[in-house]
């Protein structure tokens, strides 16, 4: 392939090994002595719609589910600003920061992989719900791979909903950046529903990464089992 084309990587489970802050334990001590919200919280993740929201969207469907159906009246931003939504997402944000810096790792290959493909040319971007852009950015550098992106794009600003990942949102900062932009030069490479959604939404092409969250069956054409196997995929 040419080097005017565009790859947008997902973050967690694609690039990195850090779904397990996500899916583990820490919603026990999210909502702490609250057994109840914990199972819900838990057994949300395990569905195809729990993996495809943020912390946002996971502490939401907890709390409509236990009780308190009327934040489901409340706008978006009125929703984050919230008291008790403020405490979750902040022991949320807490518990997670400390785990990821203590966790956090790339998946085998990918910095001699994105080397390779940055010398190729293409222009690379990461768009996740994993964190802020700051977040992201600061992680990326932390790992040694932020000099391979032009330009990393988290969720969580003003404007962008709670229920997805906002990478419809992050996509369309991405072609203002991008000149004479072409979906059909563009590959989305992630691991979950959500991703898969995106790239038909936007009319892209997807190559999935199989895991133990996602269950897709590899076929070595869409669908591979590891990271490094994209670039198979993308130079054939």
């Amino acid at each position: 392939m040419s080097s005017n084309y565009v790859l947008i990587w997902d973050w967690d489970g694609t690039l990195v090994d850090s779904l397990d802050y996500k899916y583990g334990d820490i919603w026990d001590k999210v909502f702490l002595g609250e057994p109840e919200r914990v199972k819900i919280v838990k057994d949300f993740i395990k569905t195809s719609k729990g993996k495809g929201v943020n912390r946002y969207g996971l502490i939401k469907h907890t709390l409509l589910n236990t009780g308190l159906p009327e934040l489901a009246e409340l706008s978006d931003e009125l929703f984050k600003k919230h008291s008790l939504i403020t405490k979750y997402v902040n022991r949320y944000d807490q518990l997670s920061k400390f785990q990821i810096e203590e966790e956090l790792f790339l998946l085998a290959g990918v910095k001699d992989m994105l080397e390779r493909l940055q010398i190729t040319g293409y222009s690379m971007y990461i768009i996740s719900g994993g964190g802020t852009d700051n977040s992201l950015q600061n992680m990326a550098e932390s790992l040694g791979i932020r000099k391979y992106f032009r330009d990393i794009l988290g969720f969580g600003g003003v404007g962008t909903r709670l229920i997805s990942f906002g990478k419809r949102e992050n996509f369309d900062r991405l072609i203002k950046i991008e000149q004479n932009f072409n979906p059909s030069n563009c590959i989305i490479i992630g691991d979950g529903e959500t991703d898969l959604q995106f790239a038909n939404d936007v009319g892209c092409r997807f190559i999935g990464i199989a895991n133990e969250w996602n269950k897709w069956q590899v076929d070595n054409t869409n669908i591979v089992s590891s990271v490094t196997d994209v670039e198979k995929l993308i130079n054939p």
